[in-house]
């Protein structure tokens, strides 16, 4: 139930203030208050709550939470899969990471005395101080158009936006929020955008790589050139995948 309140008071210098309450309490008996200028605000708000009250979407704690709280708990249940190796490798993990500090929740401390990396363009934006019950797919819309205008590709934009995805599931498994507002937002541009070619390198190429490369990526680069592997899969692979005897026959 939510119920809308009139607040209004003078203040020091006798100057009349008004202020709308939404007072709102769940079927748990939780009880939650928001403050807005204006009573439209208050009833939009009202409404949007009864109706995730009706859906069952509804959760009380997504208001204490923001978007950075839940990322941080996302990156250390990946962390933890990673290390019981529970289908999260470290590159997939370094990705995210990199998708979540650079991006969702910008970290502008995270290349302080280090060279910036090429590939990586200036973004000032993010949305990591948004209470997850504030967030929406109009936010999330917007987020989306403050990578496309700081020149981030669309391929780039979408494997950010993915992260976003998998950290508000999270979020939704963990009842920090109710629904994921991320899911359905679609990044779209030009026909020709983002497409190249591949061109393989020649054998003199290839040959000419192997016999600088140190003996760790020699392995690897070997190893992906003679099967076309792809990079997620090439960083998956561990010892128990191969068949060593089915090697040699």
């Amino acid at each position: 139930m939510a119920v809308i309140r009139k607040r209004t008071w003078k203040n020091a210098d006798g100057v009349e203030s008004t202020r709308w309450f939404v007072d709102i309490r769940d079927g748990n008996g939780h009880r939650e208050r928001r403050q807005f200028d204006s009573r439209k605000e208050a009833d939009a708000y009202r409404i949007a709550t009864e109706g995730q009250m009706r859906a069952g979407s509804f959760r009380s704690d997504a208001s204490k939470f923001t978007v950075k709280d839940a990322a941080d708990r996302f990156l250390e249940h990946c962390e933890g899969r990673r290390q019981r190796g529970e289908r999260m490798t470290r590159q997939n993990y370094k990705t995210m990471d990199g998708h979540v500090h650079n991006y969702i929740c910008r970290d502008p401390k995270r290349h302080e005395g280090k060279a910036r990396p090429s590939r990586l363009k200036q973004f000032d934006g993010g949305i990591g101080s948004i209470k997850l019950s504030q967030l929406t797919a109009r936010s999330v819309g917007d987020f989306r158009d403050q990578l496309r205008e700081a020149g981030v590709t669309v391929v780039t934009t979408r494997k950010i936006l993915s992260t976003l995805q998998q950290l508000l599931g999270y979020a939704v498994d963990h009842d920090m929020i109710g629904i994921n507002v991320a899911r359905g937002v679609k990044v779209i541009g030009r026909r020709d955008e983002g497409a190249r070619k591949i061109v393989p390198p020649t054998k003199e190429a290839m040959r000419a790589m192997l016999a600088v490369a140190d003996e760790d990526f020699r392995v690897k680069l070997a190893f992906a050139s003679s099967t076309g592997v792809r990079a997620g899969e090439l960083h998956a692979l561990r010892w128990h995948h191969l068949d060593l005897g089915q090697c040699y026959t």
